[in-house]
């Protein structure tokens, strides 16, 4: 029904020029799919409607400039989360940040001066696409990422917008947690916690987000601490803030919202892995896979199976009773082959997860013989 209607639009589009209406119920539909994890279906309309705005290679249809950066926002998303494929995301990115770059060079030479809101606008603009270009350098661990966000972050407070600049911090957390050159785990709380306190204590779902990458610090933490054999003392405390944080950020987490609740589970999932408590892991394990699979996330899935199997082979080498060793090498094998036929469902777009999927299959084959 909904696609129907965007038809007629587009149809009425062509005929009278009112090409807004269609991002108009684009919009409104980015937010339905969205919302409801039919991600499938839009980036099916998204395909349609992209050469509607945007030319061969990739540059705005004269007339049609102002919904030129919002497709290609909804191309870049794309690129990155459902087909995987970061070097498209890149491309398009780029594209992107040289167009608004372009709009907004004149604004630019305005610091100090007063702003007019359409010269707010275009820094805005600015401020998002270098955010955006700073994620996927992320994705592909190039540090550089540090310095877009740094220099979207000063976009956003030039013009005052404490949501841009929450949002920015968030992901250089990201950056310092995630990148091994640059990791640093206090730096990266310490810009978790400051999204935190520039949210607006209403949005429940970015606070929920924050609340999760804290846990996820302090998971690391104990990791760390269980490595370097500290007193028990410290490891429980990590644990339990931890475990605090993860159960704080999915009880704010709207349940209906299904798109980003599966990273919930499988973060509560591997803590409980790690303690040895496989019964607790596995139902968060589940719940992500079933997630993933209304939602068609086949990589989420697969990560949530290759995380059971590795659960399953650690417990297994730990289990002194043979019959029960042989149960759970068997259990790990079945959930790494489907967590490798999910990783080969990308058509080697996931040849790293597929080559890790298989490597594991190759030591639980060893540990059966």
């Amino acid at each position: 029904m909904e696609e129907d209607n965007l038809l007629c639009v587009r149809r009425t589009a062509r005929i009278q020029g009112w090409w807004p209406l269609v991002i108009s119920a684009m919009q409104g539909l980015q937010a339905l799919y969205d919302y409801q994890g039919r991600q499938s279906e839009w980036s099916r309309l998204v395909a349609e409607i992209s050469a509607d705005y945007c030319t061969p290679d990739d540059a705005p249809i004269p007339g049609r400039e102002k919904s030129y950066g919002l497709v290609m926002s909804y191309r870049v998303r794309l690129a990155r989360e459902h087909d995987r494929d970061v070097n498209q995301a890149a491309a398009l990115q780029e594209k992107l940040v040289e167009w608004d770059r372009q709009r907004a060079a004149a604004t630019q030479s305005l610091f100090p001066g007063p702003l007019k809101p359409v010269q707010r606008d275009r820094l805005r603009a600015l401020a998002v696409s270098i955010d955006g270009l700073g994620h996927i350098l992320r994705d592909l661990g190039n540090v550089d990422c540090v310095e877009q966000y740094k220099v979207a972050i000063v976009y956003y407070q030039r013009i005052q917008d404490t949501t841009g600049e929450a949002i920015t911090s968030y992901n250089l957390g990201h950056a310092y947690k995630n990148i091994p050159a640059i990791r640093n785990l206090d730096t990266a709380e310490a810009a978790y916690q400051q999204s935190l306190a520039l949210h607006n204590p209403n949005s429940v779902m970015w606070r929920s987000r924050c609340l999760h990458q804290i846990g996820m610090i302090h998971h690391e933490r104990f990791r760390e601490s269980r490595g370097r054999n500290e007193p028990a003392e410290d490891l429980l405390k990590h644990r339990q803030t931890a475990e605090r944080h993860y159960l704080a950020a999915l009880a704010l987490w709207p349940p209906t919202a299904l798109t980003d609740i599966v990273p919930f589970h499988i973060d509560l999932g591997a803590l409980y892995a790690d303690l040895g408590q496989l019964k607790q892991a596995r139902d968060h394990y589940e719940e992500a896979v079933k997630i993933c699979e209304q939602t068609a996330n086949l990589y989420g899935a697969g990560m949530s199976r290759f995380n059971m199997a590795l659960m399953y082979l650690d417990a297994a080498q730990r289990e002194a009773t043979p019959s029960q060793q042989r149960d759970l090498l068997l259990r790990a094998q079945a959930f790494a082959e489907a967590a490798l036929r999910d990783f080969q469902h990308y058509q080697g777009r996931a040849a790293a997860l597929e080559a890790s999927a298989q490597g594991l299959l190759a030591d639980i084959a060893r540990a059966l013989a």
